[in-house]
């Protein structure tokens, strides 16, 4: 997300905030957008390490509530062998475990998908995407996500 999108959901978030402790609300709401406000938080916390870790470009999104991607956006190991991106997704399941355990906005969260993506822009809006691989890890019996078994390898056609 860029800086300007990021400001931009900011800004939304606080002005919500503001009117609702202006003109009231139950305290179901207030309690929602404090969760909100720290999911939001966490996501872009995991964003910052992943991007910190692998010198890139990363997404992180998470979907209905239950499952977080993060994806390595256009970094060297594209071009790696599937262990090496293996060994990377394995580094990124680390930093999520470590920025989302215990918290109580991400008890719903049952799946991790970490993707290899490559990203091309054309004459400024022609965006072309690729995922090169994808690994998916479910939540263990410690709440901490695991590689699911069977599904490390994904089989996707070469990029060309």
């Amino acid at each position: 997300m860029s800086i300007t999108g990021r400001r931009t959901i900011f800004t939304l978030f606080g002005t919500v905030v503001v009117l609702l402790s202006v003109f009231g609300c139950s305290e179901k709401v207030e309690s929602a957008l404090h969760e909100l406000q720290q999911q939001i938080a966490t996501l872009q916390g995991i964003k910052n390490a992943v991007d910190n870790e692998f010198s890139g470009e990363s997404g992180v999104h998470i979907n209905n509530g239950m499952i977080i991607t993060v994806s390595l956006v256009n970094t060297s190991l594209n071009d790696m062998p599937f262990e090496k991106r293996l060994a990377a997704a394995r580094q990124v399941v680390q930093i999520v475990n470590r920025l989302i355990h215990g918290k109580m906005e991400f008890q719903k969260v049952s799946m991790l998908v970490v993707a290899f993506v490559r990203h091309e822009r054309h004459f400024f809006i022609v965006n072309f995407t690729n995922t090169v691989d994808f690994f998916q890890f479910g939540k263990d019996t410690t709440s901490n996500f695991s590689l699911n078994p069977g599904i490390q390898q994904t089989s996707l056609p070469p990029y060309e």
